[in-house]
């Protein structure tokens, strides 16, 4: 006789940023280790702002916790008191947005998946043009 399935509890925020991090990354994806280590320390970062404003313990976090409008304060907070660039911010949106593409392929009780369309914009510095003086061409 085959058993009835049990239902498997939903793996925490902080276990799938673990699995994002340790098996997506370095073994699927073959990131540098820097890039590893930024990620890595962008989740912990979300985590510790999420268990102040949700007021949870991290290892309690559900992925349905993490809601677009914790993600956006989350990268306001970086921007805004902590001084990052907005192209920092990008890169930290970015990876989240594909972290979450992962989490919802791995948390099935997930309602929905989060992506990100706000992209903040960057000034692009304007390169200033050369000037070359004319040069006289001399005749043989």
């Amino acid at each position: 006789m085959s058993r009835p399935a049990t239902p498997r509890a939903p793996p925490s925020f902080a276990a799938l940023a673990q699995s994002f991090v340790t098996e997506h990354l370095t073994q699927q994806r073959a990131m540098s280790p820097r890039t590893v280590a930024t990620c890595g320390d962008a989740f912990v970062l979300l985590l510790d702002f999420a268990v102040r404003h949700l007021h949870k313990q991290s290892a309690t976090m559900r992925l349905q916790a993490i809601t677009p409008a914790l993600i956006l304060a989350f990268l306001g907070h970086l921007e805004s008191d902590r001084g990052i660039a907005v192209r920092t911010r990008n890169a930290r949106q970015a990876a989240l947005r594909v972290f979450l593409k992962f989490a919802g392929h791995r948390d099935v009780d997930a309602e929905s998946r989060i992506l990100l369309r706000h992209v903040a914009r960057t000034r692009r510095s304007s390169i200033a043009h050369f000037v070359v003086p004319a040069i006289p061409l001399q005749s043989v």
